[in-house]
């Protein structure tokens, strides 16, 4: 309780004591007279608690920038009204801060586009899906047929009978030259029916040896290096379809690949945090009125560094003026309830007399100069020109 407060409270227990030791000494009832004069007894209904206080405005704000920065432009001085949302003051850098502004929601945009054009083009998506895992089953098939045709042989029983038949028939007719070249044989080396016979004899056997060639190679196991590249052939191939249907799988009815889904959808909130952490950034570079009122004090000057928290600006509802009392002790705030009535005098208005009802009373109590006390907000019935900001009140708390 304050000074004042508290010599106010100390008489009115004098009083009171006064009253009650006038009320039971002095002559006897029987010989009193009764005058117009007499005060009323005392009595509980008519005990009152006495409160210094502050006269405040409905609403007040402290303002104060939420980033460092210096100040470039002051948009209301001290006694200006402003309307909620007005601008008060700004920083310096929010064009740095509009580009990137701009380039996120150009990135949102874009994001937004990609995921509808993701939905839209589902139904293709999923076709495409499908032939693509039709092809991969196609070159599987493909490559188990050859790498089974390496298992045993290089060729298969009908082109071995064919490769062998050609052998037989290429050696019976290299025997039927031979037999035809001994007749002419003899004749001189020069002579053109003995050089037309040899010519003939020799392209015979070339042909009888490329027959048995085939026959032999025909006959043989695969060569490893063709076995170790129809195998990996079969291996590309197997995991291209596994691929493919994989793919497939993620296709949920007629909507699009649900992990393109998710990077489409991851896309376009990260676009929009991107958008919200630029407009967060840009806003902080300006002070703004947080509801109706008037401009009380401006701490701020152009070209001046401010620190983040650091009071900027005093804002208050000067339409309607309040009464807070942080005066009542834990002894007394007891006695008190929200609705209750009270009188409020003024120290600096010696006529002034209003009305008002406690409106709110805080329930956390401070440590007041070794005290507990209480802080009450108090709803005037009337209003006054007269009346200031911070102004000294004094409540009776009736009881």
């Amino acid at each position: 309780m304050s000074p004042k407060g508290a010599k106010l409270f100390s008489l009115s227990i004098v009083l009171l004591a006064s009253l009650a030791l006038a009320a039971c000494g002095g002559a006897p009832a029987a010989q009193a007279t009764p005058t117009s004069d007499v005060l009323p007894p005392v009595t509980a209904e008519t005990f009152s608690i006495l409160a210094e206080g502050q006269v405040v405005p409905a609403q007040s704000a402290t303002l104060s920038f939420q980033t460092a920065g210096v100040v470039e432009t002051i948009l209301v001085e001290e006694g200006q009204s402003v309307k909620a949302g007005d601008p008060i003051a700004r920083l310096t850098g929010s064009e740095r801060l509009r580009s990137q502004l701009t380039a996120a929601k150009l990135e949102l945009i874009q994001a937004e586009q990609a995921l509808d054009t993701l939905n839209k083009t589902a139904a293709l998506a999923r076709a495409q899906a499908e032939l693509t895992l039709a092809r991969a089953q196609i070159e599987l098939q493909d490559a188990k047929e050859d790498r089974e045709k390496l298992k045993y042989r290089r060729a298969s029983d009908n082109t071995l009978d064919q490769i062998r038949a050609d052998f037989i028939l290429a050696e019976d007719f290299l025997d039927q030259v031979e037999e035809k070249f001994e007749g002419v044989a003899d004749r001189a080396e020069d002579d053109p029916i003995r050089a037309a016979a040899l010519s003939q004899l020799a392209s015979a056997r070339k042909a009888r040896d490329r027959a048995l060639y085939n026959l032999n190679y025909a006959l043989g196991l695969p060569d490893p290096e063709d076995v170790a590249e129809a195998e990996a052939r079969l291996q590309v191939a197997q995991q291209s379809v596994d691929d493919a249907q994989r793919t497939l799988d993620k296709f949920v009815g007629d909507g699009p690949n649900t992990d393109d889904l998710a990077l489409a959808e991851a896309r376009v909130a990260n676009a929009k945090a991107a958008v919200a952490a630029a407009e967060a950034a840009l806003a902080d570079l300006e002070l703004t009125a947080p509801f109706d009122g008037t401009m009380v004090a401006n701490n701020l000057k152009e070209g001046e560094y401010v620190t983040p928290g650091v009071a900027a600006a005093q804002l208050g509802n000067l339409s309607e003026w309040k009464v807070e009392t942080t005066d009542l002790t834990e002894l007394n705030v007891v006695d008190i309830k929200t609705g209750a009535p009270v009188r409020v005098t003024f120290d600096a208005i010696t006529d002034l007399e209003l009305t008002g009802t406690v409106e709110r009373i805080k329930p956390l109590g401070e440590n007041r100069q070794g005290d507990i006390t209480y802080t009450i907000l108090i709803k005037l019935d009337d209003q006054d020109p007269r009346l200031k900001w911070n102004m000294t009140a004094f409540v009776t708390f009736e009881q």
